[in-house]
């Protein structure tokens, strides 16, 4: 608890301490979410990332935290039972990501908010609708991938070296569920090239 209390002394500090927050505190504060949702407060993640996220210098360095800092909060929110909103952080992530798809962190970042968000939504019994749009943008994410330059796959593969793997995973399970499915080892196989 005191520590607890000591680390959200600091986060509030850095986060008003100025109007731009650059990618060394994001980096610092980004570290502290793992103390944070251990101790349950998901009300202070939910209230002080939206902040961090409206103030932060995602033209810096700081873009490779994006990804995280969305995610932490769709969790946040996912933790206390606000699906809808949750849901809305990681798809405005993805619309964020997807116009911005020139610097790879944000095609990373996609990755991830397009596979979090379909898999919570495969759990929570979410529409038939919902569940082929996710699939079907993960399938032109799919294709997207296969047609980066070699030497872009090379640097994706730095930024997170099982986000192909991830998004194929996440891609066979939804086509599994469909009516004409491939074979179950289709986008297996794809990975392997």
């Amino acid at each position: 608890p005191e520590d607890i209390s000591r680390i959200k002394k600091t986060i509030l500090f850095r986060i008003n301490k100025t109007d731009l927050i650059d990618s060394k505190t994001i980096s610092i504060l980004y570290r502290q979410a793992q103390y944070l949702f251990k101790a349950k407060e998901y009300d202070f993640v939910i209230e002080n990332w939206n902040k961090i996220i409206k103030k932060a210098n995602w033209k810096s360095d700081s873009v490779k935290y994006f990804g995280d800092l969305y995610d932490d909060l769709a969790q946040a929110y996912f933790e206390v039972g606000k699906y809808e909103e949750g849901f809305k952080v990681l798809t405005d992530g993805m619309n964020i990501s997807k116009n911005n798809f020139k610097n790879l962190y944000y095609v990373e970042a996609y990755n991830n908010f397009l596979s979090h968000r379909s898999i919570i939504q495969l759990i929570n019994n979410q529409s038939d609708k919902i569940v082929k749009e996710n699939f079907k943008l993960l399938e032109e994410h799919v294709e997207y991938l296969i047609s980066l330059s070699d030497d872009d796959k090379q640097k994706l593969k730095k930024i997170d070296n099982s986000y192909f793997l991830d998004v194929i995973m996440m891609v066979t399970i939804l086509d599994m569920l469909e009516s004409k499915s491939r074979s179950a080892s289709h986008y297996p196989l794809m990975s392997i090239n």
